[in-house]
């Protein structure tokens, strides 16, 4: 009998040991730039939402934010999407990338753009671009199957899926937050 409760202690510590590894995990995913920026506390801040495009999935914006005390600002790029919960309600998620991965965001639009007009691939087939943040983007393809494109963010555990032609809302909103920042 001892030795059934001892087992039980021993699995009941590994799976709490596990469950806060996957806690800490997503907690381990770091911040961008503007979300550090932003969890500041005892201060007053302005945040300027700036439209850039928006498609059947997805709404694109700036954000930037003043800290009225210092007047110190941060700039980004923010990404919100929507999925619906249940029947009549749904819920939003947001991602902000830095300004400084931009290029590197833009330029794998523009790859998976390319591969994407190769034909579907002979095997299943992704590829991924993943931002400091948890942000996303990806395109995926079975054989003889069209290419479908995603978004996702790690940390808030959400993602969404659309056609690869909405990539170019995506691409072109890039270009112009780039402008503007």
């Amino acid at each position: 009998m001892k030795c059934l409760a001892i087992m039980l202690l021993v699995m009941v510590a590994f799976t709490v040991t596990a469950q806060d590894q996957g806690a800490d995990s997503l907690s381990n995913v770091p911040k961008s730039k503007i979300e550090l920026f932003s969890d500041k506390f005892s201060r007053l801040v302005k945040e300027e939402f700036i439209d850039i495009g928006k498609s059947k999935s997805f709404e694109l914006q700036i954000l930037r934010i003043t800290d009225l005390t210092d007047n110190n600002t941060q700039s980004g790029f923010r990404i919100s999407w929507s999925k619906t919960v249940g029947t009549y309600s749904s819920r939003s998620f947001i991602s902000f990338l830095d300004t400084d991965e931009l290029d590197d965001l833009s330029k794998a639009l523009g790859k998976m753009t390319t591969l994407t007009m190769g034909g579907s691939p002979s095997v299943y087939t992704e590829y991924h671009f993943k931002s400091r943040s948890g942000f996303e983007v990806s395109i995926f393809a079975q054989p003889g199957k069209p290419w479908k494109a995603g978004i996702e963010n790690n940390r808030i555990q959400s993602a969404i899926f659309f056609n690869v032609e909405e990539l170019s809302i995506l691409q072109s909103g890039i270009q112009i937050a780039k402008s503007k920042l």
